[in-house]
């Protein structure tokens, strides 16, 4: 009996060691996997604790510090579910700093990522050919524009000097690959945009964003949308704005539906911000639209569609564009035409690999 206890002791103590040693590999790995993924060759890491906790391993006070002197810091990195195919990963406290900079150009109070490929999944797989990112969640979501990230947004907006801010309240993200992405939502949109070069600023809101089902990415001129809108946009000068209460699209460039009102703009003010050699070509504009007041108020609607009736082909399409005191038009078209059947209809994609 004494020897049947004692056989039973051992192998329960031997199953609880494999256990603990299990478990142990897991939080190791998550440590080795940070370093080659997150890390990379020439970056120092540290990190404040491991820790194991019920079906998730966890990485505390992660710091990154990279050859050149930028800092990407974790305050909380935690896998869900199996190690080697997890449920979610979860990003508390995200930031990245560079040299010389008192704030991070960029931090998400916290990330969810959905069913990813790997514990800790490298950059380039979000940017193979087919990949897939099945869900993700973010809140708390702030660019600055300074240091290197400011130089890219300024030559691309053709400026010397760019300064400023942008914040997002939540951001959801379902089904994005380089071909199509199944859903982005975005609410809470603020921020302030200066051009240190020309002396213009403007503070930015958007209360939301939503796009389902954008297809075609891959084909340049055939994309096509489920349904896209946006509500509460505002640009804002110190002495012009330019509102927007809300727009939707849905369809591609040959049938579907757009629209937009409560649209004000101030016309007389934007003409100050343009170049002096397109100034006379505006102000002949505003005169017209406004009859010199340079305030416009807009709102407009089209459908189309194309149908096919005893084996012809027609596009027929219809809407309206109001200019307060500017009058009015209400447009009507009924052409025979014939459309590739791609530019139009919705086409299958080959299931892509899940990141």
């Amino acid at each position: 009996m004494r020897t049947r206890c004692l056989v039973k002791l051992s192998v329960t103590g031997l199953s609880l060691w494999f256990v603990s040693a299990a478990a142990n590999a897991s939080v190791q790995q998550l440590e080795a996997d940070l370093q080659a993924r997150l890390a990379g060759d020439g970056a120092s890491m540290a990190i404040g604790q491991l820790v194991e906790e019920a079906n998730s391993y966890v990485a505390e006070d992660v710091a990154i510090t990279y050859a050149n002197g930028d800092l990407l810091s974790i305050a909380r990195y935690r896998v869900e579910g199996n190690y080697a195919a997890p449920n979610s990963i979860t990003l508390d406290g995200l930031s990245i700093s560079e040299v010389g900079m008192n704030t991070p150009v960029f931090s998400v109070g916290e990330l969810v990522l959905m069913e990813p490929e790997a514990a800790v999944p490298a950059v380039e797989t979000f940017k193979a050919e087919g990949s897939v990112l099945k869900a993700l969640n973010a809140r708390d979501i702030t660019f600055r524009l300074e240091g290197s990230m400011a130089e890219e947004l300024a030559a691309e907006l053709d400026s010397k000097a760019l300064a400023g801010y942008l914040s997002i309240d939540s951001l959801d993200l379902e089904a994005v690959s380089s071909a199509a992405v199944g859903l982005m939502a975005m609410q809470g949109i603020s921020g302030e945009l200066n051009d240190l070069e020309t002396g213009i600023s403007a503070t930015l809101a958007l209360a939301d964003m939503r796009l389902e089902a954008l297809e075609g990415l891959d084909h340049p001129g055939e994309e096509r949308l489920e349904h896209g809108e946006l509500n509460g946009f505002s640009l804002i000068g110190e002495e012009w704005s330019v509102l927007l209460e809300n727009a939707w699209v849905k369809g591609n460039s040959y049938i579907g539906e757009a629209g937009f009102s409560g649209a004000e703009f101030d016309l007389g003010e934007l003409i100050h911000l343009v170049p002096p050699a397109e100034r006379e070509e505006l102000q002949a504009i505003n005169r017209v639209l406004t009859g010199g007041t340079g305030r416009l108020s807009a709102e407009g609607q089209s459908q189309s569609q194309w149908r096919e009736e005893g084996g012809r082909h027609r596009l027929t399409s219809e809407g309206f564009l109001n200019l307060s005191g500017a009058g009015s038009l209400e447009f009507s078209m009924d052409l025979p035409v014939s459309l590739p059947k791609r530019r139009y209809a919705r086409t299958g994609h080959a299931k892509p690999r899940t990141v």
